[in-house]
């Protein structure tokens, strides 16, 4: 999504500041699963800590795709309870050598229900759009496909022997490649 994203950028300017910033916190995304998977024994902290980013940046860009004041306004709403929630739950609950799956949860739920309020948003509009070539709508889409599947995928893994969890994660994997693929495609549309 990196590359396609910057070039995508420089030929279409200007885009929206989601957009333009899509590729480079995709980027951001690889160097920690990178330096997560190989360089890290003990990496919950660095998932718990990109998750929370994550939802920041998931959740800035669908307040900036949506048009209704009053779903922005729910969307800093939420963002402001997740902070609270996040910080509470990591001084006081689960901490932040393990993982973290209140944040997790939360956050997800949000991310869907966001992305579920721009997309009835966009079917609803009086305008016609080509959703094939509508960025909003494939970055919408797979941010709702991620955090929709990923997260009834991994539920199970904490509770699971092993042979059953490389399934799991060979479905989680299925799913992050569907997703970062619409990422891409949302990426190229401008």
């Amino acid at each position: 999504c990196f590359i396609p994203g910057v070039i995508s950028n420089y030929r279409n300017w200007p885009l929206p500041l989601y957009l333009r910033l899509l590729p480079w916190f995709m980027f951001v995304l690889l160097l920690i699963e990178v330096i997560a998977a190989y360089v890290i024994t003990n990496n919950y902290w660095i998932y718990n800590l990109y998750a929370i980013l994550e939802y920041y940046f998931y959740s800035f860009a669908l307040h900036g795709m949506i048009r209704d004041k009053r779903l922005r306004q729910i969307i800093v709403y939420a963002t402001g309870i997740y902070s609270l929630m996040a910080i509470l739950n990591i001084a006081f609950v689960q901490g932040i050598h393990g993982y973290h799956s209140i944040n997790a949860y939360l956050g997800s739920f949000f991310l869907a229900v966001f992305s579920c309020c721009y997309l009835n948003e966009l079917f609803k509009r009086p305008d016609t759009i080509k959703l094939l070539t509508a960025d909003s709508f494939w970055i919408a889409c797979s941010i709702l496909l991620i955090h929709c599947c990923t997260t009834l995928l991994i539920v199970p893994i904490t509770f699971i022997e092993l042979p059953q969890w490389e399934i799991l994660q060979m479905l989680t994997n299925l799913v992050n490649c569907i997703a970062y693929s619409m990422f891409v495609i949302g990426c190229l549309c401008p």
